[in-house]
């Protein structure tokens, strides 16, 4: 799915179309395309400051807002990107055309290129502190199941990442660290789900995926199945699951792409994932202030270290899971 040319990122996933090859708006993915369909795909990364080397994806705070330029170049499909950043694990408001966000998006036709100028304060960090930068890109975030008759946003919503920038605290941050909570409880992993990352090779070797790698999922409380149902007015009560390789990510939840409390004015989870358990914990959303109809929920999680380091996790969204408030 990802591949480096030039130290910027690679994205490319499977054109799925409803009724026949791509056209010229951004495609649902939802579905099941042909072998030799074109592929979405996207050249992305930060052009100015170009590095030239991994050691060059450095930045440095001195007091005022740091400005990138972020390149978008479309491959042979139209599509629409939304660029993400996170500092820390925490999601990073930028400026663009003077404009506060947190996802700029665009629909970029086939070929078509476009450079994101934009500027950003970090979130949180001391000087002499050094944090680490997640640049992301979300595939289609403005497409929204309607019908019922559809049961997954299958590559929509999906995140591509590049390798993490190093940002260089030369002055104290004004922008506050939100406060971050830490709770789970942790059990044995169960077999049957641990049985699901467990293969053979070629040479009839036993390869277990979970020594370097790490899932998560999200369910709704009391709810089986893959698309989630409140009414009007009640609580949506989920439950958030971490598992594989020991590594400490930053948890937080997302309706309609917007963050969400996971608990009352608590926005992010730190959780300490261990090798063999399952780690889990519990956030409820009050849905009186959502209209009735589809909408949709995910998590994202982002490692977080000690110091900078290149050796690090890939940041994790689960799947968009449809919501219908009734």
């Amino acid at each position: 799915m990802k591949r480096w040319k030039s130290l910027l990122c690679l994205y490319s996933v499977v054109c799925m179309t409803l009724l026949a090859a791509c056209n010229s708006e951004a495609p649902n993915t939802s579905q099941i395309a042909e072998d030799d369909e074109p592929k979405i795909s996207l050249d992305y990364g930060i052009i100015d400051p170009y590095p030239e080397t991994i050691e060059d994806m450095v930045l440095e705070y001195k007091g005022s807002p740091i400005e990138v330029t972020v390149m978008l170049q479309n491959g042979d499909v139209a599509a629409e990107w939304g660029v993400l950043l996170y500092m820390n694990g925490v999601q990073q408001p930028y400026k663009f055309e003077d404009q506060d966000m947190v996802m700029k998006s665009t629909k970029l036709k086939p070929g078509e290129r476009q450079d994101l100028r934009i500027s950003f304060t970090p979130v949180g960090g001391k000087a002499g502190e050094e944090m680490t930068m997640h640049l992301m890109t979300v595939l289609n975030p403005s497409f929204r199941i309607t019908s019922d008759e559809e049961v997954t946003y299958g590559n929509n919503h999906k995140l591509a990442q590049m390798l993490p920038y190093r940002i260089i605290m030369a002055e104290d941050s004004p922008v506050p660290l939100p406060e971050i909570m830490t709770e789970q409880q942790t059990q044995e992993l169960p077999d049957e789900l641990h049985e699901q990352y467990i293969q053979t090779d070629e040479n009839n070797q036993t390869i277990d995926l979970l020594d370097n790698y790490v899932g998560f999922q999200l369910h709704q409380s009391g709810n089986d199945g893959a698309i989630f149902h409140v009414k009007n007015g009640e609580t949506l009560n989920l439950a958030a699951q971490g598992f594989g390789k020991t590594t400490k990510y930053r948890v937080s939840l997302y309706l309609d792409h917007e963050l969400v409390p996971i608990r009352e004015g608590i926005m992010y989870n730190d959780m300490q994932i261990e090798t063999g358990k399952l780690s889990t914990f519990s956030s409820s959303i009050d849905m009186s202030a959502y209209s009735p109809g589809s909408h949709f929920v995910y998590l994202i999680a982002v490692p977080i270290t000690e110091t900078y380091t290149l050796d690090i996790m890939d940041a994790i969204k689960t799947d968009s899971a449809i919501l219908w408030i009734e």
